[in-house]
């Protein structure tokens, strides 16, 4: 068991294959399909160690190699860059074909469950967070919290089984609203995400073209303007300062205003 400290002492578990479909999903709701990348630095900034487990490709069978080769090598490039990060430690697997179930990662969920185990039991962390949807895991997080680990797990978002997320200390879906701070910033500067800002209640546009109105019993009655060639979600009040300010996104996007929205701030925006 995890003898009692006063220091506490986070590590990082990361099943790579689920950050991967995370961040491919952000890069198609907000970048038009562009990947964004991470910072590894600021993804693991408050964890002492960051464990990363992804599976390698493996040729098919009757595979042309320079077909595997198109495969293999960006991965390859992908794991040694993260490989080579302070306090990263990537642990590998084989990801095999099968024909009805498509690709299957193979020893990669067991090694990250012993390894956090094995290294729970020796008292190596008193907390860590997990990156991972798979329920198969629950079992794992479970030993974990009996055994006086706390556990944050960052999820995806809508893909998660709620006993998963009931069985960590504390549940959290992996969205734009996380995310934004890991992706690069020379990313960000060419790739803007929707600007959002908190203003004084009373200062609210009356000349604009009204797309949507609807009532949120956190933000009181929001509505969606347009500006010139972007859309302005406005809101009556910000839960923070409800008596003085409102929150106002901005985009030229309206299915990436909708999105971030919800993402970030909780908020459900009908379409228009």
């Amino acid at each position: 068991m995890v003898m009692p400290s006063t220091i506490n002492i986070r590590y990082m578990f990361i099943d790579g294959e689920c950050l991967n479909r995370i961040v491919s999903k952000i890069g198609d709701t907000y970048f038009s399909g562009a990947r964004p990348p991470l910072d590894w630095r600021r993804l693991g900034d408050s964890c002492r160690k960051i464990f990363y487990y992804d599976a390698i490709p493996v040729p098919k069978a009757g595979e042309d190699e320079a077909i595997f080769n198109a495969r293999a090598v960006p991965k390859n490039s992908e794991l040694s860059e993260i490989d080579r990060q302070p306090r990263y430690h990537v642990r590998t697997g084989e990801a095999r074909h099968r024909r009805k179930r498509g690709n299957e990662q193979k020893m990669v969920d067991v090694q990250l469950a012993v390894d956090a185990l094995s290294m729970a039991s020796r008292g190596l962390f008193t907390s860590c967070t997990l990156i991972t949807g798979d329920l198969d895991f629950k079992p794992l997080v479970s030993a974990l919290v009996d055994m006086g680990v706390d556990v944050t797990l960052l999820f995806p978002d809508d893909e998660t089984n709620d006993d998963l997320k009931a069985a960590a200390d504390q549940s959290d879906a992996l969205t734009i609203a996380t995310l934004q701070s890991w992706i690069s910033d020379a990313f960000l500067q060419k790739h803007q995400l929707p600007n959002s800002r908190f203003d004084f209640a009373d200062n609210v546009p009356t000349n604009l073209t009204r797309l949507a109105a609807w009532p949120d019993e956190r933000y009181g009655d929001c509505l969606v303007v347009t500006d010139a060639n972007y859309f302005r979600l406005i809101t009556e009040r910000c839960p923070q300062n409800p008596g003085t300010h409102r929150l106002e996104i901005t985009n030229s996007s309206a299915t990436v205003l909708r999105a971030y929205a919800k993402d970030v701030f909780n908020i459900v925006a009908p379409e228009w």
